[in-house]
């Protein structure tokens, strides 16, 4: 394999491209047809083809990293704070932009959802539905449906039993209905399905949701989604970007590094000054 190929940004946007082995190959602009590593630069900006349709975009603050053959399209924006990803298979995608957070998992149905800053949630998974914002709370499963108002009232169904419903002095609320629980106090909603492997739980902002294969935390600083079907860890704390899949690993901070390893031996791993470009057979 040939040595990595070494990039450069001078001062006036001008970048150099040798290999360890005298084959430097640089950018042609021909969509990358000819089975060679295409390299641009243009000043800090980046774009960065492997032979195989996998593109490393660099602009300004703003990244993106596609595979044409799995279908990878991970992106971010405004240094890291934004983020939209789609995975591979196309099941999985997760968005963050102006306080809102999107999570989905088609495969296994559900849509997580924050806005404002984790004010307003709602979370689908399967049968289950929670949802709260500063109007009340309600959780509905094909066994219970709870709602909580701003006013303090509660409407509680069920259509199973035995019901054990515990109301505190201080307005916490602990209901308990064959293998689901629910609590609420001032901190926020907690539910369990043992049933079905969900545990929902938003203490003060900080929300921790888990279904049997996704594993979602998300407060001020940190989003973190794992999911186990199918090798899939994001996490994004503060800016500072890791995405992981079977095909992919990447790596990105706020002092513009970063790290990519994709399919086949492709590489591309720098900051703004000097990136390296490695591909098997290149």
């Amino acid at each position: 394999m040939a040595g990595p190929a070494h990039v450069s940004n001078d001062d006036g946007g001008n970048a150099s491209n040798s290999n360890g082995d005298s084959n430097g190959d640089s950018g042609d602009g021909d969509g990358n047809g000819d089975g060679t590593t295409d390299v641009d630069t243009d000043g800090d900006d980046l774009d960065i083809e492997s032979s195989d349709g996998q593109e490393v975009e660099r602009v300004g603050g703003d990244l993106e990293i596609e595979d044409a053959d799995t279908g990878l399209d991970y992106e971010t924006f405004d240094d890291g704070d934004g983020v939209d990803i789609e995975s591979a298979d196309g099941d999985h995608e997760i968005e963050q932009a102006d306080g809102d957070t999107e999570v989905e998992d088609k495969a296994n149905d559900l849509d997580y959802e924050t806005s404002d800053d984790r004010s307003d949630v709602d979370v689908e998974s399967g049968d289950h539905e929670i949802e709260e914002s500063d109007d009340g709370s309600e959780v509905e499963s094909d066994n219970l449906d709870y709602e909580t108002a701003d006013d303090g009232s509660l409407d509680f169904e069920s259509t199973s039993g035995p019901v054990e419903v515990e109301v505190d002095p201080d307005g916490t609320v602990d209901i308990t209905v064959d293998g689901e629980e629910i609590k609420e106090d001032d901190d926020g909603l907690e539910y369990e399905n043992a049933d079905d492997d969900l545990e929902y739980e938003n203490d003060g902002g900080d929300i921790d949701f888990e279904d049997g294969v996704n594993d979602i935390e998300d407060d001020e600083d940190d989003l973190e989604v794992e999911n186990t079907d199918n090798d899939l860890d994001f996490e994004n704390s503060d800016g500072d970007v890791e995405f992981e899949d079977a095909d992919h690993d990447i790596e990105q901070d706020t002092d513009g590094r970063l790290e990519f390893e994709g399919r086949d031996g492709f590489e591309v791993e720098g900051n703004d000054d000097l990136v390296e470009v490695e591909e098997a057979g290149n």
